[in-house]
């Protein structure tokens, strides 16, 4: 349910040198988190991410994704962290919107243009890492509202959601993914 907008990036830049599946050129190795196996690898922002769209995903309805959080937190509580999810989903549509605005930059960029390609792979990382700490806001924003038994249970919940993400990130891609935190 994650979103990666590095993923959208690294598709558009796939004008670049190495294009996975094509003859000559080598695949770029991908690195598997899991985070049934270690949820500490799962960054904050990621989780959250997550969190927000399954919250987004069943929003006015009780399921088995939400109902402890239902159960647990007051009406008004529950009913900010919806509209924080909603916030969410604009959130990330403003990014990919962002995003796309530079395909026809992509198509006019020199794939052998190191430079070129770094400048612009800076500008989608700027992109996504505006994005990913809009989300850490939000968070901070919903735990500031809530009481602490609140606290504990959404973020009991968030840490539960880290064990059923598996994410895979191009190993050049690592240090930026684990960004901001």
């Amino acid at each position: 349910m994650m979103t990666c907008l590095l993923t959208l990036a690294l598709a558009l830049l796939a004008v670049g040198p190495q294009v996975p599946g094509v003859p000559g050129q080598p695949a770029e190795e991908v690195i598997v988190i899991d985070g049934s196996k270690d949820p500490a690898k799962i960054p904050e922002w990621a989780a959250w991410e997550d969190g927000f769209a399954t919250i987004d995903a069943w929003i006015g309805r009780d399921s088995g994704f939400n109902h402890d959080l239902r159960e647990t937190l007051t009406p008004a509580e529950f009913s900010l962290l919806e509209r924080e999810a909603v916030g969410q989903a604009s959130r990330r549509s403003e990014a990919i919107r962002e995003t796309e605005q530079l395909r026809p930059e992509l198509a006019r960029v020199d794939p052998k243009d190191a430079g070129a390609v770094k400048r612009l792979l800076d500008r989608i990382h700027a992109i996504d890492l505006k994005y990913r700490r809009a989300t850490l806001m939000a968070r901070d924003r919903v735990l500031q509202s809530l009481s602490p038994e609140s606290q504990v249970a959404l973020q009991a919940w968030i840490e539960r959601g880290k064990a059923t993400m598996i994410c895979e990130v191009p190993r050049s891609e690592l240090a930026h993914w684990r960004s901001p935190e």
